[in-house]
């Protein structure tokens, strides 16, 4: 069997996100290393290099002499990674085009179908899943490694923040027409429409819907 050689500081790296994810760290929490290390039965040193990794993704700020903090998730916060996203997406797209096969586009249809039948039976469940299947199908198309990475980043932020609460119907409609939006694009890259279809994700697709905001501004605060 082949030895991991995943490198410690990644593999913890993962692990906090993932305790992210879970909302196991609460944002405003402040982290003890000493303890956490002790719990993670590591030393310091990679737990700290994991902390700077996640202080780059903007999700810790780290105060010399005070500690380590979750930061807080604002609606503001999210809105401004929906715009990042946005733009990475659409330059993405605008790189891949000319080389979305019949096949990625078949697949693309498959997921939708998947997801559809899954929203007639009510169930929510593989929502966010499969919408990075969908958009993985073309990102996967990409050589340019450091705007997937910064793509999937978003994502990932994406995947940490609150999620949307299928229980209102509003929210749910949303979903669906969130869905028909995936068509749209699948439509507009069969007719050879590059441009349109890069720039109905950047400023359509990417946009953070109103249902979803108004649960936000119920559990989140706002800068201003």
């Amino acid at each position: 069997m082949e030895r991991d050689r995943t490198p410690l500081r990644e593999k913890v790296y993962n692990y906090l996100r993932s305790e992210l994810a879970q909302g196991n760290l609460e944002p405003g929490r402040y982290i003890d290393m000493a303890s956490m290390a002790e719990s993670l039965n590591i030393s310091k040193t990679p737990l700290r290099d994991a902390l700077i990794l996640l202080e780059a993704d903007g999700i810790v700020t780290i105060y010399p002499r005070k500690g380590i903090m979750v930061n807080p998730v604002t609606v503001d916060t999210i809105r401004d990674i929906y715009q990042i996203g946005s733009g990475l997406e659409s330059v993405l797209m605008i790189s891949v085009f000319d080389y979305i096969a019949p096949v990625h586009i078949n697949r693309m249809k498959d997921i939708i179908h998947q997801a559809m039948k899954d929203f007639e039976l009510d169930d929510f469940s593989r929502a966010y899943d499969l919408n990075r299947l969908f958009h993985s199908v073309f990102h996967d198309l990409s050589v340019n490694v450091p705007l997937r990475k910064q793509l999937d980043d978003v994502y990932d932020r994406l995947f940490n923040f609150p999620a949307r609460n299928f229980d209102s119907p509003e929210v749910k409609a949303e979903e669906l027409d969130y869905w028909k939006e995936h068509t749209t694009i699948v439509e507009l890259i069969e007719k050879g429409k590059k441009k349109e279809a890069a720039d109905f994700i950047r400023d359509v697709h990417w946009t953070l819907k109103e249902g979803y905001t108004k649960a936000l501004h119920v559990l989140l605060p706002c800068k201003g």
